[in-house]
């Protein structure tokens, strides 16, 4: 999925397609936001909440993944100490922070995220959406549904027909064929 930019905030987007169903979970891109000019990320007055849901059928796993932020912590900082809080459930990432000076240019990260597919042939964006939590965080520009890449789920292939042993000497030739359902298939 390519960059997206919104006015000034700019979104590196989370890249993941074609996740098989029943697999594991898959590592997922990195979801980078960040200030293209001071002020993007509004002055706050209390804590504000950035949320981002996945599309149905797919899920988190809950504990994977990491978030870092940016903040050049030039005197003063623009963020009260630090973002607070960040969480991760089955389908959600929030982040909880404080914006008290807008000087610098900042950033989030969230980084090693593991997303996996419940059912097959779903697909859907990872979107901002408002907080159960409280006030939504006032980002210039990236509002409640903005889309921070998209997710596509396929059916696992499943193998019809096996290849059939073959003895040979060295230096012959010899060919297996499989047989085998599913989409987007390819095998050597």
């Amino acid at each position: 999925m390519s960059q997206e930019s919104y006015g000034q905030v700019k979104i590196t987007e989370a890249d993941l397609s074609n996740i098989c169903v029943d697999g594991g979970y898959y590592g997922l891109g990195d979801i980078i936001i960040e200030e293209q000019a001071t002020g993007d990320f509004a002055l706050t007055t209390n804590l504000e909440y950035l949320t981002l849901r996945l599309p149905t059928n797919f899920e988190f796993k809950v504990g994977a993944g990491n978030f870092s932020y940016v903040d050049p912590a030039v005197i003063p900082s623009d963020f009260n100490g630090q973002p607070r809080a960040y969480y991760v459930d089955n389908s959600t990432i929030e982040i909880e922070y404080e914006i008290i000076g807008t000087g610098e240019i900042n950033a989030f990260s969230l980084l090693n995220l593991q997303v996996r597919a419940i059912t097959s042939a779903s697909s859907g964006d990872i979107t901002r959406v408002a907080s159960p939590n409280g006030k939504n965080a006032p980002i210039n520009n990236a509002p409640l549904a903005t889309i921070f890449g998209s997710l596509l789920s396929i059916e696992s292939p499943t193998i019809t027909g096996q290849p059939t042993p073959e003895i040979i000497c060295e230096n012959e030739i010899t060919n297996f064929s499989v047989i085998a359902t599913g989409a987007g298939l390819s095998y050597q």
